[in-house]
This record gives structure tokens, sequence and C-alpha cells, in this order.
């Protein structure tokens, strides 16, 4: 039993430590995100709520689950940029053209 509860309490900083990571990682890519203009009809993923410190395995579970979702809408949220980033690096979209778009710094 003592073992368990060991093992939980691990898992249980393990997932904290993730969280924290992942909301680093949602600041960088907010940030990024907040250079380029939004786009008429543009879907929003909102990120999910953040976790809090698990008390149960099921609350454990749902913690890590959470962690997944908010890698997963920020994977969308860099893909669309990296979009428009190598349009503009190959030039297919104009720098002038772009102009609108970009949020000035």
């Amino acid at each position: 039993m003592a073992q368990a509860i060991e093992l939980f309490e691990r898992a249980v900083i393990a997932a904290e430590k993730l969280a924290n990571e992942v909301a680093r990682l949602r600041v960088d890519v907010i940030k990024l995100h907040g250079r380029i203009q939004p786009f008429d009809g543009e879907p929003r993923r909102p990120y999910p709520d953040d976790v809090r410190r698990p008390k149960t395995l099921t609350e454990l579970v749902a913690a890590i689950d959470a962690s997944r979702r908010h890698i997963e809408a920020m994977e969308l949220d860099v893909g669309r940029i990296r979009g428009v980033m190598d349009g503009i690096n190959s030039d297919a979209i104009s720098r002038e053209e772009m102009k609108p778009f970009l949020r000035n710094q």
C-alpha cells in the first residue's frame, strides 16, 4: 500500500511538471499567434482550463488528458502560424500583402 501511495505521489508530481511545461509553451504560442491578425471566420480553438493538483487517480488521469488537449490545441495553432510564415518565406504571399495581417510590434 505504501508503495502504491508513493507511486501515485510521483505520478502527481510528474503531472504537475507536465502541466507547468504546457502552460509555459502555451504562453509562447499565444505570443507568437498574437503577432498575426486573425482573418474573418478563422476558427478559434480555446485552450482547456488549467489543471489543478489531482487528489485521486481519476483526477490524475484527467490532468494528464488535459495536458494532452493543451498540446493538441497548440499544435493546431503552430501549424497555422507555420503556414503563414512559410507563405511569407517562399514569397507566395508578398510582404506588402501581409502587412494588414501583421500586428505592429
